[in-house]
């Protein structure tokens, strides 16, 4: 009877490793490309966006001062013809639009970005609060000297007029009540009263126009 031929263990060993080497992958060879120097893709990009945030600043000064000039220019609206009123509208569309971005704010996607800039802007508005109400009380003292505004300051500050709202909407809710809240804010540490106070100045800006528009064109007849 024929025996079956042993299997020599060195023969096994090297094709065992033959087929290793055959389906082992490769190391990566080390290169010696040069370390990119290339700005970073964010960089860029701001870079880029930069001119066109200029442009969107200029133009909504402009358009924060136009309304302002525009109804000043109206010689035959003497309420209107106030050289306080470009100042005071400038100013309530900053304070508004300050508002407006502080209740944005925390919703916005990149708001951890912002988080170093939100105590400036908290700074920077109560100030704009308090010019905007120094250019209401120079806006008053100016209508109150001219005797032809007469009508329509009674009309604005009237009881029967537009006093309420003028008063209750954009004096207080709209100057006094986030001035206040911004005052104390670093001391309560409280966020929802500020928050508040800035959808009262939003809408304190909104009143103050439409009380100022409504008792010049009272004038009118």
């Amino acid at each position: 009877m024929e025996l079956a031929p042993k299997e020599n263990p060195m023969m096994i060993s090297v094709s065992w490793k033959i087929m290793y080497s055959a389906v082992r992958p490769k190391a990566p060879r080390p290169t010696t490309a040069k370390p990119n120097t290339a700005p970073p893709e964010n960089a860029t990009s701001n870079a880029a966006f930069r001119p066109l945030e200029a442009l969107c600043a200029v133009l909504a000064t402009v358009l924060m001062v136009y309304t302002g000039l525009y109804l000043a220019w109206m010689e035959a609206v003497p309420l209107w013809s106030n050289g306080a009123l470009p100042a005071l509208f400038a100013l309530s569309s900053l304070s508004s639009g300050m508002a407006a971005v502080l209740l944005a704010a925390p919703f916005v996607r990149d708001w951890a970005l912002l988080s170093g800039w939100i105590g400036g802007l908290h700074r920077a508005h109560l100030v704009v609060l308090g010019l905007e109400f120094l250019a209401l009380v120079v806006f008053l003292a100016l209508a109150a000297i001219n005797p032809f505004a007469g009508p329509g300051l009674a009309q604005l500050v009237s009881p029967d007029g537009q006093a309420p709202w003028f008063f209750a909407g954009f004096v207080l809710g709209g100057i006094i009540v986030p001035f206040a809240a911004e005052t104390l804010r670093p001391f309560t540490g409280r966020v929802a009263p500020v928050a508040a106070s800035e959808v009262l100045c939003l809408f304190g800006g909104l009143i103050l126009r439409f009380c100022l528009v409504l008792a010049g064109s009272h004038w009118l007849g």
